[in-house]
């Protein structure tokens, strides 16, 4: 993930990955949707956007500004049903047993706070659960 200044002369900081970006800008909201207008109208690629002083979604991790305290925690979109490997697959036995390990580590390195983490490796487990053989 890159840090780029996308915005040349600015004091606003963006990272991207792919074809997500993410921008701190502070500037206020008017000069923002401005900004955002006039980079649509290029018509190479549209762009979307959403805009909060709280809270924001970058690729999978949740980002929420508490206390003047950046927190993050792993964003599973709605549509995200954590459906895993079963394990009576024919996959090889360290693959089955990587996932539920590679997903808990995912967890520790994304979720900032004990209480996210929690709240995701209880639904890792719940997920999991339903593809064990005991």
């Amino acid at each position: 993930m890159g840090n780029t200044d996308l915005v040349s002369g600015s004091d606003c900081r963006t990272w991207k990955f792919l074809d997500d970006i993410m921008l701190l800008w502070t500037h206020g909201e008017t000069s923002f949707k401005t900004f955002l207008e006039q980079l649509n109208q290029f018509r190479v690629v549209q762009f979307t956007w959403s805009i909060s002083d709280k809270r924001v979604t970058f690729l999978d991790v949740g980002i929420t500004l508490e206390n003047n305290t950046l927190t993050s925690s792993i964003h599973i979109k709605p549509t995200n049903h954590m459906q895993y490997l079963h394990y009576s697959s024919s996959h090889p036995y360290d693959t089955k047993k990587a996932i539920p390990f590679s997903r808990a580590l995912r967890g520790q390195r994304l979720n900032s706070t004990t209480s996210a983490a929690e709240t995701y490796n209880q639904r890792l487990l719940e997920a999991i659960q339903l593809k064990l053989p005991f």
